[in-house]
């Protein structure tokens, strides 16, 4: 059983709906009238980074199934996996605020995100890795075929390297500017003291990020152009001009919606890209992400 931690060394976060954001409200049902006929306000609301703990298990299991979807992996595994390693990545929440009695004293402290890294060398022989592993090299093979002898090459178990499998999942409607204090609390962790006695040196990062293309009727699987990929977390086009490899591939067939709204399924096409890079580009990646971001 995990035990509790202090919370992460990172700054309370004062987040508001992202302008660079606004191009996701077209697929997204967030923006709804009130019974009073006054449209939804932007609402500031204080979140802060956290050690992910025992507590957290079916937020972070909510998270990681907006990103698998309907794919064959061990979800509440990997959320075990997350919260016994709570020393390495974090789990965003509101900040405490006063408990209102009116609450019929039902205690809830859902996660807003969640963002850390499974070393995919060390745990080859847990079932959700192994799924995991099975399920990018079914995918490749598929819609890149010419990426597969590199993903294999790195995703067999008898792999040297240490692959590390980052997470940064949070809801749709989270702006990218929380990204940032995110990675950089990640890099933190990893350096530090007690990890550094720890299989947690990376050579190479492998990371699932959820995009999207505009939908053509009448058209089945047809081939991944680069220049319709959209991202939803915008800060994740940086870890794309860093990637040394990447593919992208096609969950159109899976039911998909949004946290808070569902696909406009004529509209777009949900898909995910699969983006391998040097763990030693790191710290140039947060960099490229504070200027990417105008932070």
């Amino acid at each position: 059983m995990a035990t509790p931690s202090k919370k992460r060394d990172v700054e309370e976060m004062d987040v508001q709906s992202d302008e660079d954001e606004d191009d996701l409200d077209d697929y997204s049902s967030s923006e709804e009238e009130d019974e009073d006929g006054i449209a939804d306000e932007d609402v500031q609301v204080d979140f802060e980074a956290v050690p992910p703990t025992d507590a957290d298990a079916n937020g972070i299991r909510t998270l990681l199934s907006q990103l698998f979807l309907k794919a064959n992996i061990n979800l509440g595994q990997l959320a075990d996996t997350i919260i016994s390693q709570n020393y390495v990545g974090c789990v965003l929440k509101q900040c405490e605020v006063e408990e209102d009695e009116s609450d019929d004293g039902i205690d809830e402290d859902p996660i807003f995100g969640v963002t850390t890294v499974i070393n995919l060398t060390d745990k080859k022989n847990l079932e959700s890795v192994k799924q995991l592993k099975a399920m990018l090299l079914m995918q490749c093979e598929k819609w890149a075929a010419d990426k597969l002898p590199v993903f294999n090459q790195i995703l067999l178990d008898t792999c040297e390297k240490q692959i590390g499998f980052l997470i940064s999942e949070r809801f749709i409607n989270m702006p990218s500017s929380v990204a940032v204090p995110l990675y950089e609390s990640l890099s933190k962790d990893l350096q530090s003291e007690k990890v550094n006695k720890m299989n947690y040196k990376f050579d190479q990062f492998i990371l699932i990020s959820k995009t999207c293309r505009p939908r053509i009727e009448g058209s089945k699987e047809r081939p991944i152009d680069e220049n319709e990929i959209t991202y939803l977390n915008l800060e994740e086009q940086v870890l794309l001009e860093n990637a040394s490899h990447y593919f992208t591939y096609s969950v159109a067939k899976e039911r998909d919606t949004l946290v808070d709204g569902k696909w406009i399924e004529e509209d777009y096409e949900s898909l995910r890209t699969v983006l391998l890079f040097d763990a030693k580009k790191t710290t140039q990646i947060i960099e490229d992400m504070k200027e990417f971001l105008g932070k």
